[in-house]
């Protein structure tokens, strides 16, 4: 029975360290478009429409990492779902909200695109940025909060990545 245990334990740590690293990715795909942002756009509109989308392409598919880490059947989510059913509302809740995320992100996307039939609007794609961003941060908070408070597994939400230091 120790046995079971041990790999029960093992099992959920490998499980944290795939959830972590799917954080990781997208804080740091979220950064680089924070800083791509930062970037003045005047008469370097190509330039600064460029970066963004780069960083909002890896955002998309740092959130789409997730989102299929999420479903599928061994993460950690779907674990609390089986397992604890008290937290099945709490889990969808979750789920739609990283599937929003994506929506919100791919229509992000779709503005910066360079055959886009409007002229992009700088301050709209920063407003709609940052409302992704807090979405986003929210999201994760809540995230690591249930797996914290259900599997005693912490999730580190403000991890920085290794070249942001």
């Amino acid at each position: 029975m120790n046995a079971a245990m041990d790999d029960d334990h093992h099992d959920h740590h490998d499980r944290a360290a795939i959830t972590q690293s799917g954080h990781d990715a997208s804080l740091h795909a979220l950064r680089l478009a924070e800083y791509a942002l930062s970037t003045p756009a005047p008469r370097r509109e190509r330039t600064w429409r460029h970066r963004l989308a780069t960083a909002v392409d890896a955002l998309a598919d740092a959130i789409e990492q997730q989102i299929a880490d999420n479903d599928d059947s061994i993460g950690l989510l779907a674990e609390i779902a089986l397992t604890q059913p008290e937290h099945v509302e709490t889990i969808d809740r979750l789920r739609d909200e990283q599937r929003a995320l994506r929506i919100a992100i791919a229509s992000l996307r779709e503005q910066l695109d360079e055959h886009a039939e409007l002229p992009i609007d700088t301050t709209s794609i920063r407003d709609q940025f940052a409302c992704v961003a807090l979405n986003f941060h929210q999201h994760r908070n809540c995230e690591a909060e249930i797996i914290n408070s259900t599997l005693g597994i912490g999730i580190d939400v403000t991890k920085r990545h290794a070249s942001r230091k």
